[in-house]
């Protein structure tokens, strides 16, 4: 046997097995990234603010946006308040939007608004933000839930649970060359 030969086991692999896990990769980043369609209708819907005032969710097309479904009666939603308040605070308005969608009753979304002097976009969600929540993605139904939608509006990341610092360095890390 030619020592300079591969054996054909090794050749098979290289040869065929790589190029096929290689196109498959990049067909599955394809699907992770694709636009899924409930992205788009809820892209396009109207929500109330806390002055009750419609905001057209669609007029945000060059933004990277960060939703928060959240609730004033849930420990960990109200932990995580500082780093949100701290990620739009750190990020120009233009580039980043941190967007809350609150699951509560809107009075008591309004005092904790002003008690924590939020910095962000407060949203009222009520009882339909649980299902607009799982329709993105969070199919435990948990609270909280945030989504990290890139500019081209595809699903970055979805976080289940609280967040901490280090998440965010993470998705911002992801996202560097978006904002």
């Amino acid at each position: 046997m030619d020592s300079k030969r591969l054996p054909k086991a090794v050749a098979l692999k290289i040869f065929v097995y790589f190029p096929m896990l290689f196109v498959m990769g990049i067909v599955l980043q394809a699907h992770l990234k694709e636009d899924r369609p409930y992205v788009k209708d809820f892209m396009s819907q109207q929500l109330l603010d806390l002055n009750s005032n419609p905001v057209d969710l669609s007029s945000w097309d060059h933004e990277v946006i960060v939703i928060n479904f959240w609730g004033t009666w849930c420990p960990p939603c109200v932990r995580e308040v500082p780093i949100l308040k701290a990620l739009q605070e750190q990020h120009d308005d233009k580039y980043l939007k941190v967007v809350g969608i609150g699951v509560d009753n809107i009075d008591k979304m309004r005092d904790f608004a002003k008690k924590n002097s939020i910095n962000y976009l407060l949203l009222q969600g009520e009882s339909s933000g649980i299902d607009m929540a799982f329709k993105l993605g969070n199919h435990a139904n948990g609270l909280p839930f945030t989504v990290i939608l890139g500019r081209d509006r595809a699903i970055e990341k979805t976080i289940s649970g609280e967040i901490t610092n280090a998440i965010f360095a993470d998705v911002l890390h992801l996202l560097s060359n978006k904002i």
